[in-house]
């Protein structure tokens, strides 16, 4: 059923191949080596900072929480 999709329609402005590829130019790109993506689909250095300011972010909340309960005081 899904075979026969693509071959209704070869004239529909959602498939664009044929233009790109005549042109020389491809929409693709490679992916550097060095930057594995993980399960997530962002890199370690960017699964750290999202973790650092989720930390930071708990943290400033706790202590905002905190002083205006009054259990500390600045």
């Amino acid at each position: 059923m899904l075979d026969d999709l693509r071959d209704k329609e070869p004239a529909s402005p959602f498939f664009q191949e044929d233009a790109a590829s005549s042109s020389g130019y491809s929409m693709e790109f490679e992916e550097p080596r060095s930057h594995q993506r993980g399960l997530s689909g962002i890199t370690p250095v960017q699964r750290f900072v999202l973790a650092a300011m989720l930390l930071a972010e708990v943290c400033i909340l706790g202590v905002m929480l905190l002083v205006i309960s009054g259990r500390i005081v600045p």
